[in-house]
């Protein structure tokens, strides 16, 4: 597809604060995620029926919350692949679990790719919230997240803070818990190290597979 095809896909979404670009077979994700996110999804999706099958995410540092949860699971709905390649964080990684093959991408060095999952929190005094369920985690990872793993970092009372989650291949250890005071480049000595957690034990990617895409 040319770069001109795809300006107009991007140009003719509704307004939206994520870049998304349609490139059949694949639907690219990156930047914040907001609340209009949603209307461009639907719109991407009813422009490109019956052509797209998997959605790579790119660098994204999240952002609305309910936004990321409603496509995770029109992503799930639609039985679409989800790759990550690049940095997904907070609702970025929550809209990653909708799929319904869920992969890492093949890295090429030039950036991070990992996943980080921590609570939602409130835009003004930026604290967590208390009462949001983590039932979503649940649900999506077939329950391979348990509530215990769930409840401890959607209260993460930092909203810098995750869990974050890396490839074999990419990266030891492959799970880290940070509180969010750490400087990130020294959260793989700093941040703690949890047992027994990586991304495919917890249900978060359904293979190893490394996944090759533009």
């Amino acid at each position: 597809m040319s770069r001109a095809l795809l300006v107009v896909l991007v140009l003719a979404a509704p307004a939206s604060a994520m870049e998304l670009i349609a490139e059949p077979p694949l639907i690219h994700l990156s930047g914040h995620v907001d609340k209009t996110d949603w209307a461009a999804w639907q719109e991407a999706l009813k422009r490109n029926a019956g052509k797209v099958d998997t959605v790579v995410f790119h660098n994204s540092p999240g952002g609305d919350s309910t936004t990321g949860r409603k496509i995770g699971h029109s992503i799930r709905e639609n039985k679409l692949r989800t790759v990550v390649a690049g940095r997904c964080i907070s609702a970025c990684a929550n809209m990653f679990l909708g799929g319904t093959v869920r992969q890492f991408a093949s890295r090429d060095d030039r950036h991070e790719i990992v996943l980080g999952y921590h609570g939602s929190y409130n835009k003004k005094t930026k604290a967590v919230n208390m009462k949001k369920s983590g039932s979503y985690f649940s649900e999506l990872t077939g329950g391979k997240m348990d509530d215990e793993l769930i409840e401890r970092f959607i209260r993460i009372e930092n909203k810098n803070g995750a869990l974050l989650l890396s490839h074999p291949s990419y990266r030891e250890p492959l799970a880290l818990f940070c509180a969010g005071d750490e400087p990130r480049r020294k959260r793989a000595q700093l941040c703690e190290h949890p047992k027994d957690i990586d991304a495919l034990a917890v249900g978060v990617v359904t293979t190893w597979d490394l996944a090759r895409v533009p």
